[in-house]
């Protein structure tokens, strides 16, 4: 463990001396599962039996241009760099060279896809308009047909209106596309994903209610080709005890397994950009399965 904090603080030293703007977040913690009454713990992960992390991200600029990458830790003894790209700004256009992961053109309900990948991007930036491309590059030989396996996206933003789209030109194309509306608490809506002639549909309606301490969200949606049958309907709670710290609260009924989700927690902000989140989530199934959650993210 001690490797990977003095290779951290070396990466945030030399950055330092390099940039004019550091920007960053580290996040990392525990998760505590229980199945069938065994328990396990690992590195933070929310992902439901996946592998757990600890996870370094920085932006290093110095006028119209910068570095940004992430590091992962798996283990103790274990670093790798997940994505690491550089971008230059000429006023309204955009480049990105390297392995990009930014979530550029990602589709914001249920995140189908994204501008994301390794190689060149390049993207507009307008106002109301956005459009790229991603041609992919690998760092070994491949046939030039290769790079025939690109993506474009566009975003149209218009009166709380948000139209986008996301095509990839795989042997089996895939288009993903989502039309969104905004107008106070409500956003609403739609997405799809399309490939090799099936068809995702995945409406939604979410609306957010403030009144003193308390928030509430209703959200329901459907992300599967059965609209109806797997559709989740979800009660979200916030309740401030004071500005720095929340209760978490939810609840999400699952028409397809017909069954409860819940989850009970808090957050409190330790500064403007730092705090701490615990929380217990648990799926009322035959066998319910429960899911601690305990992790610390610092921004800077």
């Amino acid at each position: 463990m001690k490797k990977i904090f003095v290779v951290m603080m070396l990466i945030i030293v030399a950055s330092l001396g390099f940039s004019q703007t550091l920007s960053g977040s580290i996040e990392s913690g525990m998760n505590i599962s229980n199945s069938s009454g065994s328990w396990k713990i690992q590195n933070f992960s929310w992902n439901s039996g996946g592998n757990g992390y600890a996870k370094l991200g920085l932006n290093i600029e110095k006028g119209a241009s910068s570095v940004s990458f992430k590091v992962y830790s798996s283990d103790s003894n274990t670093l790798f760099v997940d994505a690491l790209w550089f971008t230059t700004k000429m006023k309204n256009v955009v480049l990105n060279v390297g392995k990009i992961d930014n979530g550029l053109f990602l589709l914001p309900y249920n995140g189908m896809a994204d501008l994301d990948g390794q190689g060149v991007r390049t993207y507009y930036n307008g106002k109301n308009l956005k459009a790229g491309v991603l041609v992919p590059l690998n760092n070994v030989a491949q046939p030039l047909a290769s790079v025939q396996e690109f993506k474009v996206a566009g975003q149209v933003d218009y009166a709380g209106f948000t139209i986008m789209g996301v095509y990839e030109n795989k042997p089996t194309p895939i288009y993903d596309a989502g039309v969104y509306y905004a107008n106070g608490g409500l956003w609403t809506g739609f997405e799809t994903h399309i490939t090799g002639g099936v068809a995702i549909l995945s409406p939604f309606i979410d609306y957010t209610a403030k009144s003193g301490k308390w928030e509430l969200t209703l959200d329901s949606f459907t992300d599967t080709i059965n609209i109806v049958k797997d559709n989740e309907t979800a009660l979200w709670v916030n309740y401030w005890i004071i500005p720095e710290f929340r209760l978490l609260g939810r609840v999400i009924y699952n028409f397809g397994g017909d069954f409860f989700k819940t989850r009970e927690g808090f957050r409190v902000n330790f500064t403007p950009d730092s705090y701490l989140r615990v929380q217990l989530d648990t799926n009322w199934t035959a066998a319910p399965v429960h899911t601690i959650n305990a992790f610390v993210v610092k921004s800077f």
